[in-house]
């Protein structure tokens, strides 16, 4: 009896240590780059209307985060290389193992005939030392365009996938593309959009 009590004592505290080993050390933080490709969940779930072909043919999204502290820098990655999205808008909410990087921003034509607001939000939660789980939501609300009329009026995208902790992107392929922020007639059909003013949001409680 005594054997088997020390027996199943050994094999639990294995069992434990196993455990430990691939349990989640949140102590890294999420400073640095991390780099994936997120697949794009079906927009036709939950956009109000079907989008037009061109705006949902991609099912990917190659995605770059830099994080230091607060701050954040959110790329995308196409075949002219690392563009930047809502360039100093993003900010970083961190409570251990989680973060959310979020932007919300708007811009209007200059005869105001076209506005719009647009939500980047991409939650994040530690599968290990070295790669994230990341679910992105990108909401976009034309609101010159009346709701139901238009499938760009209101829509949304979304996606999931792993993102890893990866050296910082460089290159003469990496700009910005909300540099472009005065358009004529800027209406976010896609990424490649101008940005416009940040709106700052509330802190976290």
């Amino acid at each position: 009896m005594h054997g088997n009590l020390i027996g199943t004592a050994v094999i639990a505290g294995l069992a434990l240590a196993a455990s430990n080993a691939s349990a989640v050390n949140y102590e890294p933080g999420f400073d640095g780059t991390w780099i994936g490709v997120l697949n794009i969940i079906e927009p036709e779930i939950y956009n109000p209307m079907p989008l037009p072909p061109e705006t949902g043919s991609s099912r990917t999204i190659e995605l770059a985060i830099e994080i230091d502290g607060t701050d954040a820098r959110v790329f995308y990655n196409d075949e002219k290389g690392w563009k930047e999205v809502k360039s100093g808008a993003f900010t970083t909410v961190i409570h251990k193992t989680n973060a959310v990087v979020a932007a919300i921003d708007s811009n209007i034509a200059r005869d105001s005939s076209i506005g719009w607001v647009e939500t980047w939000n991409l939650t994040l939660t530690h599968k290990d030392d070295g790669s994230l789980y990341a679910y992105w939501v990108r909401a976009v609300n034309n609101y010159n365009v009346a709701a139901m009329t238009d499938p760009n009026a209101r829509f949304f995208f979304s996606g999931f996938g792993e993102l890893t902790l990866s050296p910082s992107i460089s290159g003469p392929g990496r700009f910005s593309v909300s540099e472009n922020k005065r358009n004529e007639h800027c209406l976010p059909l896609d990424t490649y959009c101008g940005a416009g003013a940040p709106v700052n949001l509330p802190p976290h409680r």
